[in-house]
């Protein structure tokens, strides 16, 4: 059975989004910006064992720069998230413009039975049109 998707609920669209972008922004950030920081960092204090001046300025200015990493990542994520989930409630926006306009997205949608069978089933009804 075709059914036709006419409206997508914007507002739905949206925290759907806001969720999905902060998870992919967080597990992206993770491994691109807080694993490397923490790797290196620690490789960094290797290399200045024998002066304790240097030793006491990496210390300060390594707590430093993680400490402004992290806040600018944690920022990062919250605003990718947002404009992410605006960018999407404008897409569902535009689908219901053009939904209305030209028709919807045409599904079909199984509401018993095997979802392989169904599709054996239209196969087989196919070539036999032929």
């Amino acid at each position: 059975m075709t059914h036709v998707l006419k409206r997508v609920n914007v507002s739905s669209v949206f925290k759907i989004a806001l969720i999905v972008n902060f998870i992919i922004f967080l597990i992206a950030g993770l491994l691109t910006v807080v694993l490397p920081m923490l790797l290196f960092g620690s490789f960094s204090r290797v290399m200045v064992i024998g002066d304790p001046d240097a030793q006491a300025a990496l210390d300060f200015l390594g707590t430093a720069g993680i400490l402004s990493t992290l806040c600018f990542y944690g920022v990062f994520v919250v605003v990718a998230s947002v404009f992410g989930a605006v960018y999407f409630a404008l897409i569902a926006w535009g689908y219901n413009l053009a939904a209305g306009w030209i028709g919807g997205v045409k599904i079909q949608l199984l509401e018993t039975g095997d979802f392989y069978e169904e599709i054996e089933q239209d196969i087989k009804v196919k070539r036999g049109s032929y």
